[in-house]
């Protein structure tokens, strides 16, 4: 068996040079086509279709604003025009219509990202990828991120780098996340929001923006309450949000951001394969009765100023604190947290010339600190019960790192990067009614160096080609070095892994086409995977290594555009392919030797493909498509879930009256062929608990109102 999955994956990487060639081709005859058409009319020359696909943008990644075609990673970027393509509802259609990233959801507001694959250690939760909002870090010391806290009205804009970041990031395999609010340079903005739809869905949303000579800042209150699909999984969701800008010098400006949330969510539970036959959408036996749950309250705030030095040199620097008060009745038992994270993170930048060369260093640290309260009770009737056991926690989490850029021409970009990365738990176990005596356990994991080379080189102003080696670590999180039954695994290892990739993108924003690709090859030790006891607890081991190749593919493109006059304004279309080609390389559990098995819980194929029509400008039809391949649901690749194909409809029109800016009406029915499928599984789970169903046929409906 496994000299059949060697040949499947050999046979998959010859498939990636041919396509390279093919996309090469492609963009040089376009480009060729470009200058031809220079030589044009003025009355000829094409509009761009969307200011999203100027080569002007800029992308933020690795601390270095430069454009896309100079970007040497795997970058997604999601702006307004993508959230307005998918709903209000939630975050996870438009992120997943971007390849290499799946946002999966278990319940309505269970979210679990996995970026290439990294969602094999996350079963609840995000782990293993680094979340940052307006430059705070959501993700907390001990590595774990509650991405459900966020609404999908607290952000404009979504940067994503695939792959180990370690060098910039710190600690993580999967990548890093970025969510921003763009501020307004208009003088004043009042926005409101509704929207309703199936299961009792309704929002609303109050955003006020603005600018004055010397300040900018946005603020919004938004409110999001669903019964949900399924019994047992009611969703509540309050959250403010404010961002401001203040330049008491025009070369220091001061930046104030506040995130509070109010979440609560019900738990429905995993079913079993005939539990899923015989009615997908009822909840887990024990689930109403014990009030599974979760009510989480969180308060991010946070200062950044960013100053001149003098000499070309920049600096950028942070503070932020965030409390949690987290409540989770569960069926097996009641948790109890109380946590606050502190830290800072400072970036000096300097643009210089080295040996007539243009070159920019980054040095900078990033610092957290966090203290947690954990109680865990017995649970009777989804009333907390006699304590098991209490913890006090301390996590200590910072690395410092360092960058350099040298432009080696006018076509050559060359990125060399360095981290060291420590990380460190402390347990103060106070009350243990299992053994009656309290006990300390620290555990610090080996400091760590992680290094990034990576290169860049632009063929002409349309297109590039990048190759990147990169280091990752990524060690336990808390919730897997403590585990809910109240064990502490202090023989768990960190995951460390080293990424080669190779990428080639092009951009032509006169034409509307925009393509990406990249191929990457992750060897990955120490991994670790989920595996429940007999008394169905998620319990954590290192998995020996992996072998994770991948393809990732989108191109954008348009069929028809005419004047803006016209009923029938452009036709575009939308392709993303996600090829993930991943193996167990040496696990090997007792008598079972599952080496070359596929890595669990991940599709080998997925696709997104989008058909937008636009109307007078102003109106956009969208169809949708999202295909799955079967992924396995355990190591042992004994049970997979089967594939997937599901149909989306959305309809956006917007328009002017005399007392608004701006009137936006959206109407969308998601899975118009009511296909039934789980968007996230629970892997491994005991008593083949696997299958988390995803909703079926949905509507929604939303007015947004700019004064």
């Amino acid at each position: 068996m496994r000299k059949g999955l060697q040949c499947i994956f050999i046979s998959k990487a010859r498939l990636v040079l041919p396509v390279f060639f093919l996309l090469f081709s492609f963009n040089h005859i376009v480009h060729a086509s470009s200058l031809l058409n220079a030589s044009t009319t003025a009355k000829d020359t094409i509009q761009p279709i969307s200011g999203e696909y100027l080569p002007e943008v800029e992308i933020r990644a690795f601390e270095s604003d430069r454009p896309l075609l100079q970007q040497a990673a795997g970058i997604e970027r999601l702006g307004p025009a993508d959230f307005e393509a998918f709903g209000s509802r939630s975050l996870n259609e438009a992120i997943n219509s971007r390849p290499g990233v799946r946002l999966e959801q278990r319940a309505p507001s269970s979210y679990r990202v996995s970026v290439r694959g990294s969602s094999l250690r996350a079963p609840f939760g995000v782990r293993n990828v680094k979340v940052y909002w307006n430059d705070l870090p959501l993700t907390l010391a001990d590595g774990t991120t509650a991405l459900n806290i966020l609404d999908v009205a607290v952000t404009d804009q979504i940067e994503i780098l695939k792959g180990p970041a370690g060098s910039i990031y710190g600690a993580g395999n999967g990548g890093v996340l970025k969510f921003s609010n763009r501020l307004s340079d208009e003088e004043s903005r009042l926005t409101a929001q509704t929207a309703t739809g199936s299961f009792d869905m309704y929002r609303l949303g109050l955003k006020k923006s603005g600018a004055t000579d010397d300040m900018q800042y946005t603020a919004g209150l938004h409110h999001f309450r669903s019964d949900g699909h399924r019994e047992h999984s009611r969703t509540e969701r309050t959250v403010f949000n404010f961002s401001g800008r203040w330049f008491p010098t025009a070369d220091q400006p001061v930046g104030f951001h506040v995130l509070y949330s109010d979440l609560f969510y019900q738990i429905p539970g995993g079913l079993t394969l005939g539990q899923f036959k015989e009615d997908p959408y009822q909840s887990r036996p024990g689930s109403i009765e014990q009030n599974s749950s979760i009510r989480q309250r969180t308060l991010l705030t946070g200062f950044t100023i960013e100053r001149n030095l003098g000499n070309n040199v920049t600096n950028s620097s942070s503070v932020f604190l965030s409390n949690t008060d987290f409540d989770h009745p569960f069926i097996l038992d009641y948790k109890k947290d109380l946590g606050t994270d502190y830290g800072g993170r400072t970036v000096f930048r300097k643009d210089a010339v080295l040996a007539g060369l243009p070159l920019r260093l980054v040095l900078g640290a990033e610092f957290q600190q966090g203290r947690v309260s954990a109680r865990n009770f017995g649970n009777k009737e989804g009333v907390r019960d006699t304590m098991r056991f209490a913890d006090d926690i301390r996590t200590r989490n910072y690395f410092f790192f360092t960058q350099a850029e040298a432009e080696l021409s006018s076509d050559w970009l060359l990125t060399l990067g360095l981290s060291r990365n420590t990380v460190g738990y402390k347990v103060d176990r106070n009350v243990d009614n299992l053994t009656g005596t309290p006990f300390a356990v620290s555990r610090n994991f080996q400091a760590e160096w992680v290094p990034r080379i990576a290169a860049s080189y632009k063929f002409n102003e349309t297109s590039s080609m990048f190759a990147s080696v990169s280091a990752g670590f990524s060690p336990p999180t808390l919730d897997e070095f403590r585990t809910n039954e109240g064990s502490l695994n202090e023989d768990l290892e960190a995951e460390r892994g080293l990424n080669f990739e190779l990428g080639y993108r092009g951009i032509m924003p006169q034409r509307g086409v925009h393509w990406d690709l990249s191929t990457f090859y992750y060897r990955l030790s120490e991994s670790i995977s989920t595996f429940t006891n007999e008394d169905g607890v998620v319990l954590f081991r290192n998995s020996g290594g992996t072998n994770q190749f991948g393809v990732e593919f989108s191109l954008n493109y348009p069929l028809l555009r005419t004047s803006d006059n016209r009923f029938l304004s452009d036709i575009q279309l939308k392709h993303t392919y996600t090829g993930h080609f991943f193996y167990f390389r040496d696990q090997i559990f007792g008598p079972f030797d599952l080496s070359g098995n596929y890595l669990t819980g991940v599709a080998p194929h997925s696709a997104f493909n989008e058909l937008k029509v636009g109307f007078f400008g102003s109106g956009s039809l969208y169809l949708q498509h999202r295909y799955s391949d079967r992924l396995p649901l355990t190591d042992e690749n004994t049970e997979f879930q089967s594939s997937w194909n599901v149909f989306s409809l959305r309809f956006n029109y917007g328009f002017q009256t005399g007392f608004a800016d701006k009137i936006f009406l959206s109407a969308g029915l998601d899975n118009v062929f009511d296909t039934i499928y789980s968007l996230g599984n629970d892997l491994n789970a005991f008593g083949g608990r696997y299958y988390q169903t995803a909703a079926g046929r949905n509507w929604d409906i939303s007015l947004r109102i700019e004064i």
